[in-house]
């Protein structure tokens, strides 16, 4: 209830009355239900709701410090009607920051960034950094946007069919001024999307598990694809980005599939190896003769119906580089390109935490930087002081060793964030540890 009190401060109480007909629209595919630890763990509940109660107890949960992501707020950036998506997330972030920018030597909250556009996501980072004193963002993976034609032609059907644009790739927009701007206030955008529902393959009407199963993956998987085919991590090579939630395994899975598909579609072998117009024509012709049959006759590859025509592959000459934007000159630029950027989020319990470490697995002994995050206050997470134990028995198990975990739990978090603003850890309980890892 307390997020229409701050739209009614930030939009007036016609918003107000809007966003209660959005909060309560029934979605076509199962979403979660039974959300939040009850019984005898009733009071992880209370301790995720309220601020005064988390510190009291995080020194219990084994957290130094937090940065703190919402679940109401998951959808505010998605909203179709441009008002409404700016009210709602302006709304969301005055509130979030007064409920729980409270402590910030131990906790602070991520501001959540609209992004149809990137004017409005610019507009709305400048108010958050620079008038509520947030230092985390959170992004869509995604821009959700209703099909135009349907939209047009039938409005009340167009949020059944909602198109998912990307950032970079055959983007509607530039978004470089807005990563440019993430660089120049000093914050790391962070993503955290659930893909579910229409437009996807996570949209079943009566089971969320199955939903559920990959839909971070997918959706931080659709936002790193976007940033890395499109340079933006070749453009912005300052610029850190967070993924949560979808554990490293898409992340591992993604990295080793851009080096194999470089490895087979880099522009000097496609026109070496695949230019059909290089294929022998003669020598089909004679291996037909010798091979083929009454349906695979020689006759045909001179014929207007010749499979290996190249007529068949008309791609326009400045399009042939599908990495053009990324400017790899020799493999180990992929590893550069990709490692140096991106860290992932993963749970306590996420089994393949040991796989980004594994240089043997994955090429050009690459070591995938993975955070420590836990959806503390959640279903799927039944208790808050064991997640801490949990993410240790990686260390008990002989899967890591200590400076790894390390590295899981603390270091990788202070590069994500302090690499861009070396600053961000000044008055926190990590201050003098953080500095000594920024240092090295």
């Amino acid at each position: 209830p307390v997020i229409l009190d701050f739209v009614k401060q930030v939009a007036g109480p016609e918003m107000v009355e809007r966003m209660r007909g959005v909060m309560g629209v029934e979605r076509e595919h199962r979403d979660v239900f039974w959300t939040r630890p009850s019984g005898k763990h009733s009071i992880d509940t209370l301790t995720a709701m309220l601020p005064d109660l988390y510190r009291k107890r995080i020194d219990d949960i084994g957290f130094d410090f937090a940065v703190l992501y919402p679940s109401l707020g998951l959808t505010a950036p998605i909203h179709g009607e441009d008002d409404l998506r700016q009210a709602a997330c302006r709304a969301f972030n005055t509130m979030n920051m007064e409920l729980f920018g409270t402590h910030p030597d131990r906790f602070t909250p991520a501001a959540v960034i609209p992004t149809f556009s990137p004017d409005e996501g610019i507009a709305e980072l400048e108010f958050c950094v620079k008038e509520l004193g947030y230092r985390s963002i959170m992004i869509w993976a995604a821009i959700h946007k209703p099909d135009a034609e349907l939209a047009a032609k039938a409005p009340e059907l167009a949020h059944r069919a909602p198109r998912l644009l990307s950032h970079a790739v055959d983007a509607e927009h530039d978004f470089d001024p807005f990563w440019q701007r993430c660089v120049d206030l000093k914050v790391a955008p962070t993503c955290h999307t659930k893909l579910m529902g229409g437009g996807t393959t996570r949209n079943s009407p009566g089971n969320f598990v199955f939903n559920h199963l990959g839909a971070f993956a997918s959706g931080n998987d659709f936002l790193a694809r976007s940033l890395f085919m499109g340079g933006v991590t070749r453009r912005f090579p300052e610029l850190n980005i967070g993924y949560l939630e979808g554990g490293v395994g898409w992340g591992a899975n993604l990295y080793n599939n851009i080096v194999e598909h470089w490895e087979k579609r880099n522009l000097p072998y496609l026109l070496e190896n695949l230019d059909p117009n290089k294929l022998d024509q003669d020598l089909a012709v004679e291996m037909f003769q010798k091979y083929g049959n009454r349906y695979l006759d020689a006759a045909r590859l001179r014929g207007d119906d010749n499979p290996f025509r190249p007529r068949d592959y008309a791609i326009p000459e400045n399009e042939l580089d599908e990495f053009a934007a990324c400017e790899i000159e020799q493999k180990e630029d992929i590893k550069d390109l990709y490692c140096n950027s991106f860290y992932f989020g993963c749970e306590a319990d996420d089994a393949l935490v040991p796989l980004a470490f594994d240089t043997k697995i994955n090429q050009i002994g690459a070591k995938l930087k993975v955070t420590f995050s836990s959806d503390i206050g959640h279903w799927d997470v039944p208790d808050m002081l064991k997640v801490l134990p949990e993410a240790y028995e990686f260390v008990e198990d002989g899967k890591l060793d200590e400076a790894q975990f390390r590295e899981f739990t603390f270091v990788n978090q202070v590069h994500l964030l302090g690499d861009m603003n070396p600053d961000y850890f000044k008055g926190t309980a990590v201050e003098v540890e953080a500095a000594k890892v920024l240092a090295n």
